[in-house]
């Protein structure tokens, strides 16, 4: 398994410091949706005339593998320079579109031996981009593409990662889900990182059904209409029930395990929220090739109000889900347990030195 611990160090100032997993959910939460939506974004633009596809019982097609590979390097918030825009010109995108070239070519050396320092999660040009987009950030309502977390759980998300990076690990509980090989958590999954950003998309007239490359998770929504499940069971990913807006696919999430707070999510500034944690997701096919993902989070014991990303994923016909070869007790626990361990020794050793040195120093010997 690669060390997604140490990956995610390389990518968080990439991505914004920002990877969501999701805790808590109940049904008596307000609904998202009834607090109304931001503007429609102009992310996603038909590029030609188009007719939407069924399937044989008359619900829009959405089946197929998609990526979200064309957001690889877009922050999910967006910084300050940018302000309330949305996009970026066309010397801004020239830049970016330069900086992943530069990325893509990097490292390409002799990488059958490492350096010491050498996380083990290889060089980035193993990684998996698509087109280079133009958007600023994926959140996009606030208007200022900033997620808007409460103050105190903006410091506890600070304080924990200057307790987690660069510094050594106790044990596997200091490692989040994901390191776990147990879930990326929801919609994490969503975020694109370096890899494995694909999720396959499969329907019946009253069920869809997503699977996910990361972590091999499967998500089943029920479309007839049935109550969420009871609000004391608590599952990795929520409760999920969809029904059809339109041509717009509309999936409401509660019920996520209280097991995911803190430190057991994935590294970046959300850490969690309580019992209120309420998903609503959109998914709308705009073109042959693409859905426009639009998800809004609503939390009152994290967030100050309601927010929304939006993530166009692209369908690729031509892409192949392999196993995702990571599990829960995963060798590269024990691994990078024994490193820390190891680390500690050498610390304590060169301390050590350190002190007779400065002892017979202090003698005259």
């Amino acid at each position: 398994m690669m060390k997604v611990f140490h990956m995610l160090e390389r990518f968080l100032p990439l991505m914004g410091c920002l990877v969501l997993e999701i805790a808590g959910g109940s049904p008596a939460a307000v609904p998202v949706a009834a607090q109304g939506q931001p503007p429609a974004s102009t992310a996603v633009e038909a590029k030609k005339p188009w007719t939407l596809p069924r399937t044989p019982w008359g619900h829009p097609d959405l089946q197929g593998i998609y990526t979200s590979n064309d957001n690889v390097g877009v922050p999910v918030e967006r910084p300050a320079q940018f302000g309330e825009r949305q996009f970026l010109t066309d010397e801004e995108l020239a830049a970016r579109q330069k900086q992943a070239e530069k990325a893509a070519k990097d490292e390409k050396g002799d990488r059958r031996k490492l350096a010491p320092d050498d996380t083990g999660d290889g060089p980035e040009h193993w990684y998996e981009r698509g087109k280079t987009s133009r958007r600023t950030s994926l959140v996009v309502d606030p208007p200022n593409g900033i997620v808007p977390l409460r103050a105190d759980m903006r410091k506890r998300a600070e304080e924990w990662e200057s307790q987690r990076f660069g510094k050594g690990t106790a044990s596997w509980l200091d490692f989040d889900l994901w390191d776990r090989c147990i879930t990326k958590g929801y919609p994490t999954v969503m975020v694109p990182l370096g890899y494995n950003n694909s999720v396959q998309i499969l329907q019946t007239p009253d069920y869809v059904a997503m699977v996910y490359e990361v972590i091999h998770d499967v998500r089943i929504i029920p479309l007839d209409g049935r109550p969420h499940i009871d609000e004391a069971i608590r599952q990795w990913w929520g409760d999920s029930r969809g029904h059809w807006e339109g041509d717009t696919l509309v999936v409401d999430m509660t019920n996520f395990s209280e097991k995911t707070l803190g430190n057991q999510q994935p590294a970046g500034p959300y850490r969690g929220g309580g019992r209120f944690q309420h998903l609503v997701e959109r998914f709308t096919r705009v073109d042959a090739d693409t859905i426009n993902y639009r998800v809004t989070l609503d939390d009152p014991e994290a967030f100050t109000r309601p927010w929304t990303m939006d993530i166009p994923i692209t369908k690729d016909d031509g892409y192949q889900m392999f196993e995702y070869a990571c599990h829960e007790g995963n060798y590269s626990m024990v691994n990078m347990l024994e490193g820390a361990r190891a680390r500690e020794k050498a610390a304590a050793e060169a301390a050590k030195k350190t002190e007779r040195a400065a002892k017979k120093k202090k003698s005259g010997r």
